[in-house]
């Protein structure tokens, strides 16, 4: 069994995470980390747990005492905290793997934290050993790498769809244009004006147009996958379900396909190999994915428009944060990359 620790537990994606570790077969939730609640029992602060664990939250400074047994740590914190804290831990155990959920070492540069996040990075020597990786497209990054830096929720229900078409040199995109529309709890568990009640409920917003902080993580990624596709219109929309992405992405053409009965074979070979992928026939729902870590993809081709439609949805705390982080750490630990993320299906 392997000794891994949750910084951040009292979040949502920090709550999901717990939630699928201490199902998991090969691993030992040891401390989980709250400096607001030190002393307590987590199933007191987070109610629904108990029953489940009887672990009290550590503080940071419990952790440093204890490093030295412990084989994995977790960052569930907010964006601009991960990087504060990250240079003790590995100071004193030179050995440890470290999974941050954040996006404080998501980007290649460091003027893009204060461009976009309002931070600045206070470890940028430790940027480039973290490997960003959405499991079913950046496995062989994580050669020899104990850091990983988890995706965010929107790109990875971005980036996965447009991928399989990136790969067939056929295909000459011109514009790349994603409507996302996400669950309140992408907005995180503290409270706003925003995501209250009364705003949210039988409501829909658009919001960040061409500004949301997902974007320099979408277009750096873009342009690693090609050099042809600069930048894409995001169009972010926060609805009033608890979780869930749904993205429409919408790809113009430079040239006339031919390939509407090929267009989801492409898709089943580009994904063969990923159990996590589905290609539907039809226009899927997100009750579909909602407790799993599955992504499901449906790709259609227009020939009314020579555009390529592709639905892409998401659990936005699994597939878009914990679960990934799980299918991760499972990579870096040479475990089966499902292992401990096979969900019952539940309905309503």
């Amino acid at each position: 069994m392997k000794n891994i620790v949750i910084i951040g537990a009292t979040g949502y994606a920090g709550q999901q995470l717990v939630s699928i570790l201490l199902k998991h077969k090969h691993i030992r939730i040891s401390m989980i980390i709250s400096n607001s609640h030190v002393g307590k029992l987590f199933s007191d602060v987070i109610g629904k747990f108990r029953g489940a664990t009887d672990l009290r939250c550590s503080s940071l400074d419990d952790l440093y005492k204890k490093i030295n047994d412990i084989d994995l740590v977790f960052l569930a914190l907010p964006h601009g905290k991960s990087n504060k804290i990250i240079n003790k831990l590995i100071q004193i155990n030179k050995k440890i793997k470290i999974i941050d959920l954040g996006a404080d070492f998501r980007l290649e540069k460091n003027s893009d934290f204060l461009k976009w996040y309002n931070f600045t990075h206070e470890n940028t020597n430790l940027i480039k050993k973290f490997k960003y990786c959405i499991p079913e497209l950046h496995r062989d990054r994580l050669r020899n790498s104990n850091y990983i830096a988890n995706p965010g929720c929107y790109p990875t229900s971005i980036l996965l769809a447009i991928a399989p078409v990136i790969s067939n040199k056929n295909i000459l995109i011109d514009k790349v244009i994603c409507n996302s529309l996400s669950g309140v709890s992408g907005s995180g568990r503290n409270p706003s004006y925003s995501n209250s009640f009364c705003e949210i409920n039988g409501s829909a917003k658009a919001y960040s147009i061409g500004e949301h902080r997902h974007l320099s993580e979408i277009d750096q990624q873009l342009k690693i996958m090609s050099k042809n596709i600069k930048t894409i219109q995001f169009t972010p929309h926060l609805i009033p379900i608890n979780r869930g992405i749904i993205s429409t992405i919408t790809i113009t053409l430079k040239n006339e396909l031919d390939i509407d009965s090929n267009l989801k074979e492409l898709f089943r070979e580009f994904y063969s190999d990923d159990s996590f992928i589905k290609i539907s026939q039809n226009e899927p729902s997100l009750n579909e994915v909602c407790n799993t870590n599955n992504c499901i993809l449906y790709p259609y081709y227009d020939k009314r428009t020579n555009n390529i439609v592709i639905i892409s949805i998401i659990d936005n705390l699994i597939k878009g944060a914990a679960g990934q982080a799980v299918q991760n750490m499972n990579i870096l630990m040479n475990y089966k990359e499902n292992t401990g993320l096979k969900f019952p299906v539940i309905f309503p």
